[in-house]
Formats: structure tokens, sequence, C-alpha cells
């Protein structure tokens, strides 16, 4: 009894213990949550200058601190001062490229692309007879058989009035088309001329018979009425707006054709309901971004001077921060010095693989841009460099709608066939070229799971994912290869000891 004393006692402490540590390792990662990513950055760039930092410790004549001082400055001229710069140069583009279009320059662009592609409504009557005709219907709140107090028959009568002249008018242009052309064999237009005359003469016929419904009784007592049968007036309306979609779809080619048309051609009610909902996201936006701003630019300045002074001390201490954490760490040492050379060996992989790569492209893409005579390059850069980190979609999710915009927005084929070539065979296959350059085959990571990686990443943690998604996937298949490894070494062992015993 007395010998389990103490045995219980050990147990318990240990136990104990074990809390203390879980609860205090659950407080300091609360307290650390801050300062994760920038110390996660501060270590891969430490990895990957590790070259710079040992040519200036030889140089040095090994002094740590000098070295690292050098280093670090290093990091700020070659990685973050471009950086900042050319997302600067960035955002004064993009702010430009806000700021510069106005209506009238959009309107212009969009009539230009409806003559090049021959989407213009033929006849402005047409639109006209729409708008008449919308205005002609009825308040939807009304039922059928009951008046209609305060609606106003004498504008309706105005209304199918207009309406009936535009019908004359746009009858007229179209005859006077039909004839300029009855030398020569009928053709296709002349055939769709003489359904056109015969759909819009139905049309008219409607409209004369509107007129009659809303004609005023005989007086009573000396006064008007209104008439009574709504329900005709309803139905008629109805006929009237079939009668004119049959004939819109006749002049535009058919339906599938008409729907572009429409679309190319919006009415002025439509874009100003687009340009207030744009305005209302942007303003929505600013709002949320001011309020934002001062804050995410303190978290950012701070974030950075944590990674450089991490960068510093890292470089100093490294080696024996590491020793202390496999001190303290219960892996066995093999796997800590393994774990640790795989983190190196990913680091530079995944990290400059991918950054390199994507960097290239960009610049690549950049020299097409400028020389195709695209405005906004350095927006474009950032914005193909951002694309090119990511598996499947790269750097032509950029270039390629560059090249679209240059041919059926600008007019500007040659460039645009120019820049497709530099994008399908330098830019595109620069990343086919650099990759396997830099990884030597270190990276085994199937396609589709970097697709998963990356995009998995950045929703769980922003746009640094796109780096740490494929380390974290890769880091999990190297902590499998040593699980794997340390159960066929015990099998082995196990088999040994069964065989010495047999």
């Amino acid at each position: 009894m007395s010998q389990n004393q103490p045995a219980m006692a050990r147990i318990v402490s240990f136990t104990v213990l074990l809390l203390t540590i879980v609860v205090m390792g659950l407080m300091f990662f609360r307290v650390m949550a801050g300062f994760w990513l920038p110390l996660f950055l501060a270590a891969l760039l430490v990895v990957m200058f590790k070259p710079v930092h040992e040519y200036f410790l030889s140089r040095t004549r090994g002094r740590e601190r000098l070295a690292a001082i050098l280093t670090t400055l290093t990091v700020l001229v070659v990685v973050l001062a471009p950086l900042g710069w050319a997302v600067t140069l960035a955002v004064t583009e993009a702010a430009d490229l806000y700021a510069r279009p106005n209506d009238r320059v959009v309107e212009d662009k969009l009539a230009e692309l409806r003559e090049r592609f021959g989407l213009v409504i033929p006849y402005p009557e047409v639109d006209e007879l729409q708008s008449t005709i919308q205005k002609l219907a009825p308040p939807e709140d009304l039922e059928d058989e009951v008046d209609w107090p305060g609606y106003s028959w004498d504008l309706a009568r105005a209304r199918l009035a207009h309406l009936h002249a535009t019908i004359e008018t746009l009858a007229l242009r179209i005859r006077v088309k039909r004839d300029s052309h009855v030398d020569g064999p009928e053709s296709a237009e002349q055939v769709k001329n003489e359904t056109l005359l015969i759909q819009l003469d139905e049309l008219s016929r409607i409209v004369e018979q509107l007129q009659l419904t809303v004609q005023p009784q005989a007086p009573v007592n000396g006064e008007s009425v209104l008439p009574p049968d709504t329900t005709e007036y309803l139905q008629l309306h109805n006929q009237a707006e079939l009668r004119y979609g049959t004939f819109r779809r006749t002049l535009l080619g058919g339906a599938s054709r008409a729907w572009l048309v429409e679309l190319a051609n919006p009415h002025e009610a439509e874009l100003d309901e687009w340009r207030n909902k744009a305005t209302s996201y942007i303003q929505r936006w600013l709002l949320s971004v001011t309020g934002q701003t001062v804050a995410s630019l303190g978290s950012l300045v701070f974030g950075l001077c944590i990674m450089v002074i991490a960068i510093y001390y890292f470089l100093i201490d490294g080696p024996t921060l590491i020793k202390a954490g496999m001190r303290l760490s219960p892996l066995d040492d093999d796997y800590e010095l393994e774990l640790l050379a795989e983190f190196d060996k990913i680091s530079r992989a995944v990290v400059i693989a991918t950054l390199l790569s994507a960097v290239v492209q960009g610049i690549l893409a950049s020299i097409g841009y400028y020389f195709a005579g695209v405005g906004s390059v350095f927006l474009l850069l950032i914005l193909t460099t951002l694309f090119a980190l990511v598996p499947f979609v790269g750097a032509a999710a950029v270039w390629v709608p560059v090249c679209l915009w240059l041919a059926f927005v600008e007019g500007h084929t040659t460039a645009a066939i120019g820049l497709g070539i530099w994008g399908g065979v330098v830019v595109s296959m620069a990343d086919n070229v650099i990759k396997p350059w830099v990884l030597h085959g270190q990276s085994n990571l199937h396609p589709l799971l970097a697709l998963l990686s990356v995009l998995g990443g950045v929703q769980a943690l922003g746009p640094i994912g796109i780096l740490v998604g494929p380390m974290i996937v890769t880091f999990l298949q190297v902590l499998l290869n040593i699980l794997q490894k340390d159960l066929r070494r015990m099998e082995r062992s196990t088999r040994a000891a069964r065989g010495s015993r047999g």
C-alpha cells in the first residue's frame, strides 16, 4: 500500500502537469495569435535568404549581428520595397481607371460596339412604340370589373393617337426600304419587310380598337363619363403587347438575336437602375473601407515591423532556438531533424518555385501589355502575378480577357493576336520551365490537390493561404511518410524479436 501511494502521487502530479501545460499552451497560442503570420513569413524569408546570410557571414568574418543586419536590409530592398512600389502604382492606376470614364464615353463606346457587330435597332420609332405601349398599361392593383377612378382617359386617348401615328411613320419607312429593291429579285430582306408590314398592320388595327374603347360615352346630365368596359381594354392592350413583341423579334432577326440586341441596347431606365446599384454598392464599400483603412494600415505596418524584427533574430539565434525546441519537444531527435530538413526543402521548393514562376509570368505578360498598347500596366502586372499563383487558372485569367478587350472593344485585332501568341507561347510556358527547374522533383503534390490546397488556404487564411495551403499539405505528406517509416521499423523489430525467441 505504501508503495502504491508514491506511484499514485506521481500519476496525479504528471496529470496536473499535463493539464497545466495544455492550459498554458492554449493561453500562449491565444496571446501569440496575432503574430503567427508575421513569424511564419519571417521564417520563410530566413530559409529563402539563407545563402545570402551565409555569404554575408563569410564576408564579415563571422560577425553574426552585422551579417543579420545586412541580410535583413537585403530582404527589405529585394522583396518589400519593389512589392510596395508595384502595389502603390497599381492602386494609383486603379483609382485613375475608376475616375476616367464618364457617361458620354460609355455611351459612345456602346454605340461603337453596336455598330461594329450589327446590334443596332434599325428604326428609332421601334423604341417609341414600346415606350408608348408600356405607358398605356393600366395600374396593376386595379381589378378588371370596376371602373378606374383617377385613370386619365384623356391622356390615354392622346397616347393612342401618338401610337397610331408612330406606327404609320414606321410602316412608311419600311415600305420605302422595301420598294428601293423592287427591280431586283426578291430577297430575304424584302420578305422580312413584307412580314413586318403585315405585323404592323395587325398592330394598327388593335390600336384602332383600343381608341374606340376609350372614347367617352354619351353625356349624362351634361357630363362625360368614363368608359365602363375596362375588361375589353385590358384584353386589347395585352394583344397589342403580344403583336408588338412578335414584330420586334421579327425585326431584330429572331428570338436569339433579339436577346443579344436587347442586351446591347439597354433602356435609359435600365441604365439608371444599373448606375444607381453601382453607386450604392461603391458608397457602401467606401464607407466600410474608410472605416477600416486606419486600422488595416496600422495592422499592416505593425505586422511588417514584427516580421522584420523576427527575421533579424531568427538569423542570429535561429540555431539556438531550434536546439531549444528540439530539447523541449517529446519527438525523437531524428524525426525533428528530418522535419527541419523537409521544412527547409519544402519552403524553397514550394514558395520559391511558386513565387518566382508567378512573378516571371507577371513581368512577361506586362511586357506584352506594354507593346500591345494596353494601359494600366502595373495594375495588370499585379493581377497577372496573383492569378498565376492559382493552379489551373494561371496568368491566362488576365491576359485572355485583355486580348478579347483589344479585339472586340478597342478594335486592335493585330495587337490582340500578338498578345495572344505571346501569352500562349511565352507567358504560359514560363510556368512549365521555371517550376521543374526550381523543384527538381522535390514536390510530388498532385495538381488537383495543389488546386484544392490553394483554394482552401485562401478561404481559411486569406491571401497568404496561396503559399501556406500547399506547404501544409506537403508537410502533412512528410509527416505521414515519417509515420510509415516508423511503423515499418517497428514491424521489422517485432519480427526480429519473434525470430530470436523462436
